[in-house]
């Protein structure tokens, strides 16, 4: 398999919710949360790591995937009041992700049915 567009979008989600937790403890805008480190952290590097899986397992890397977009945004939308940065930036990138995870199951169905009905 190869790393489709979908892929790659998921790949820099998992980076830059690395990024998010490292700055929220690193760099806080106000006092450092170990806990925003560890929980962002962790969802990118399972990211990365069902990017990985799904080269090889492709249902299971993407509804993983999909699991953690839907989790790590939900998690904010209830912030959303308070700026743009990190609850609405979480809330469009998770969003952005689930909508490329979507988009390219619906070309791949579409390539298959019509693949599948030229071979008739």
């Amino acid at each position: 398999m190869k790393m489709t567009w979908p892929r790659w979008i998921a790949a820099v989600y998992g980076v830059i919710l690395i990024a998010i937790g490292v700055q929220s403890y690193f760099f806080p805008t106000g006092k450092p949360s170990i806990i925003s480190l560890i929980a962002s952290g962790l969802m990118g590097v399972a990211v990365l790591g069902l990017v990985k899986l799904s080269l090889s397992m492709p249902r299971p890397g993407y509804i993983g995937i999909l699991f953690i977009s839907v989790v790590a945004g939900g998690r904010f939308v209830s912030k959303m009041g308070d700026g743009f940065y990190p609850a609405q930036f979480v809330v469009l990138i998770s969003v952005v992700t689930a909508g490329a995870l979507l988009a390219g199951h619906l070309m791949a169905m579409k390539a298959k049915k019509s693949e599948t009905a030229g071979g008739e």
